[in-house]
């Protein structure tokens, strides 16, 4: 071989070992980015498994909440209505109690 191919040889196979290094280099670097990506996105799924698991216990607290809530308002009910006719006994009562005034005099 002439000594110029040689020379031009040798700048390629150079050329291609830094080539090569910088190859590696940008592969090590895009690898621990990748690695600090799957690391956040893991965090990310644990702290959206957390918020999701606190939801659906508010989400049960919120149904018994709401069936307390529409018992207290039945028994309101209920004690409104007999409140009702516990008034209307009492008038009963009070006029019963005027006439036997009335009566006894």
């Amino acid at each position: 071989m002439n000594k110029p191919v040689k020379i031009i040889l040798s700048i390629v196979l150079i050329m291609s070992v830094i080539l090569m290094a910088v190859c590696s280099l940008n592969l090590f670097r895009l690898r621990s980015q990748l690695k600090d990506v799957e690391l956040r996105l893991e965090e990310s799924r644990s702290t959206w498994e957390a918020i999701d698991a606190d939801k659906r216990a508010l989400q049960d607290d919120l149904k018994l909440v709401n069936n307390s809530l529409k018992e207290a308002k039945q028994s309101l009910s209920e004690w409104s209505e007999q409140s009702v006719s516990m008034q209307q006994e009492v008038e009963e009562l009070r006029t019963q109690v005027e006439s036997l005034k009335t009566g006894a005099k």
